[in-house]
């Protein structure tokens, strides 16, 4: 027990470690085999200690970066800080492994668990879309990259939820500037959902925000346009109704 201790102390240099068996430990860092190392690791890792197994993986790739397990570790790595939530070390250890190893069997995944790692920081329309659009553009790399792999289906799912939510965004920007008056700065954000998000959810609001906005410019004919197009195209949506109630109330005599 004692010289596995000290081994982990040299290989890891983890500091509370170090303190304990400094008296033991030898001048020069130990060299193991890329299989001991890794076993070293996965012990640390059934202990919860995150830092010192992502120290532990990371010592396999370095002293045996052309070893299988190297790959391996680096590929550990990353589904442990993904099972962690710490999913900037999943960015940066992903973004790793494809620079080096796209064509790596397991790289599919690691492209994927990247994307996902975007796609769960989502958040409500009403903030910053930042990792939305990371996500967006994450999933696209999935299925540009690896368009065979069992990950491509799934990244095309979830570019539905991303775009949505980016369509949501230029709405929630939308109905700000209409709501202070600023008519055509709002016209232009849903002119942004209608014609770059069409399949989005949120057409049908920017359809009748549409309306909304041309009612109050006074033009009518453009109004009563976008809201016969909603009616077409979405006509069981509440939203027909809203803008229908809208036309009928500002319609000329």
């Amino acid at each position: 027990m004692k010289n596995i201790v000290t081994k982990i102390c040299t290989i890891l240099a983890v500091s509370v470690l170090v303190a304990a068996c400094e008296h033991n430990a030898p001048e020069q860092q130990v060299e193991l085999p890329a299989p001991e190392l890794y076993e070293i690791a996965k012990q640390l890792e059934q202990q919860g200690d995150y830092k010192a197994t992502v120290k532990a993986y990371e010592e396999v790739e370095r002293q045996h970066p052309k070893d299988p397990l190297a790959k391996q570790a680096i590929y550990d790595i990353i589904m442990l800080a993904y099972a962690n939530m710490r999913y900037d070390d999943v960015v940066i250890y992903a973004d790793n492994f494809l620079a080096f190893n796209p064509q790596h069997e397991l790289a599919p995944k690691v492209a994927y668990v990247k994307a996902q790692s975007y796609y769960e920081q989502i958040v409500d329309v009403g903030r910053d879309q930042g990792s939305t659009s990371k996500a967006l553009e994450s999933l696209t790399d999935v299925i540009l990259r690896y368009p065979d792999s069992v990950f491509a289906l799934s990244a095309r799912n979830k570019i539905e939820l991303a775009k949505d939510h980016i369509a949501g965004k230029h709405l929630d920007v939308g109905r700000f500037y209409l709501w202070s008056n600023a008519y055509q700065p709002a016209l232009a954000r849903f002119g942004i959902v209608i014609q770059e998000y069409s399949y989005s959810s949120q057409v049908p609001e920017a359809l009748a925000r549409t309306v909304e906005a041309y009612l109050a410019l006074g033009l009518y004919n453009r109004a009563y346009e976008n809201a016969a197009i909603l009616g077409h195209n979405h006509p069981n949506s509440p939203w027909y109704e809203y803008a229908y109630d809208l036309v009928q109330a500002y319609k000329p005599l």
